[in-house]
C-alpha cells in the first residue's frame, strides 16, 4: 500500500521538545496536517 505524497511548502513547523538548545536533535512537527502528524528532521 503506498503513502500519498503531502504537500508541506504551508506546513508551520515547529520544533519538537526532543531537539535541543545546542542545535543536534533538531527534530520538527507540523501539528496543521490532522489526521496525519509529519515529521522532519531539521539539520539536514
Amino acid at each position: 500500500m503506498r503513502t500519498p505524497r503531502l504537500d508541506l511548502s504551508k506546513a508551520a513547523w515547529r520544533k519538537s521538545s526532543y531537539s535541543n538548545a545546542d542545535g543536534g536533535n533538531c527534530v520538527e512537527v507540523a501539528l496543521n496536517h490532522s489526521p496525519l502528524t509529519p515529521i522532519r528532521d531539521s539539520k539536514r
